[in-house]
């Protein structure tokens, strides 16, 4: 779903997803990794919206989430997990 979420839509998607994640559950996601992030807000359709992983990873972080980038077979993908570093 990340991979067609704007950054505002992104946020919402991952505090959304840190209130109902149980205190050691884990989200596994994958995004599209590219060079800039495009204007605009709300699902890009069947366009997506690229990010840079220092992107992705700051809307992780302010939805006080931990993510880590796996080595998976639909790169790139994040482990998205509660708790701290």
């Amino acid at each position: 779903m990340f991979s067609h979420a704007y950054p505002d839509l992104a946020l919402i998607g991952f505090r959304g997803i840190a209130e109902a994640l149980a205190p050691k559950g884990k989200l596994f996601a994958t995004f599209k990794e590219g060079p800039a992030n495009p204007a605009g807000s709300g699902w890009l359709y069947p366009e997506m919206v690229p990010y840079t992983w220092e992107s992705m990873n700051e809307i992780i972080e302010q939805s006080d989430l931990i993510a880590r980038r796996l080595d998976w077979m639909q790169p790139p993908s994040v482990l998205v997990r509660r708790g701290t570093p």
